[in-house]
């Protein structure tokens, strides 16, 4: 372990600052007081469906993650509205991962969206074949850093495509094995 001489243990203590060339930076020091100034990347929340959701055909539809699996910071909403408020203003990481299930097979497209305040911000969609050639299942994702204030709100919501007009299900996962997800975090800047 690392050591700092009296010199710079002197410097310390008289309010000068520490040279760091005098020490050797690939050694471990142990250290046990507290650090202040520091930033944290909170809040930030996870949350999961907690039932299979089944959307119809070429329907606009908001994913219910209800299943709030962390929220440091209290921002998201998992009861009604399924939604991440900052609380801050900056920038923020924000992704969600979505897996589709057809078991007609009739599924060839999906589009997956992030809106921020009502508005559409980000749009993917996966297309697995035409109406004549269709597949049971896809996953689509998104994610980014996003500038927001402390009251905008974000959103996600689903659009399914199927070769019968019929639905899609967004099936659960098991344990803690998420298939459907919305997450973030605070970027500090």
């Amino acid at each position: 372990m690392g050591t700092i001489t009296r010199t710079f243990a002197n410097q310390i203590k008289t309010g000068g600052k520490l040279d760091a060339d005098g020490l050797d930076l690939t050694d471990t020091f142990a250290f046990t007081g507290t650090v202040t100034g520091a930033a944290a990347n909170t809040p930030a929340f996870f949350a999961s469906v907690t039932a299979d959701q089944t959307l119809s055909h070429d329907t606009f539809t908001k994913i219910a993650f209800a299943n709030e699996v962390f929220d440091v910071g209290g921002v998201y909403d998992n009861s009604t509205n399924y939604r991440f408020t900052p609380g801050f203003v900056g920038k923020s990481f924000i992704a969600s991962t979505i897996f589709a299930s057809d078991a007609e097979s009739n599924l060839y497209a999906h589009s997956l969206y992030l809106r921020k305040n009502g508005s559409t911000i980000v749009y993917h969609q996966v297309e697995t074949g035409s109406t004549g050639e269709t597949f049971k299942q896809n996953i689509i994702s998104l994610n980014g850093v996003f500038a927001h204030d402390a009251d905008d709100y974000f959103e996600v919501f689903g659009e399914p495509y199927t070769s019968d007009s019929g639905t899609v299900h967004y099936p659960t996962g098991s344990g803690t094995i998420f298939k459907n997800s919305f997450y973030g975090f605070k970027i500090i800047e």
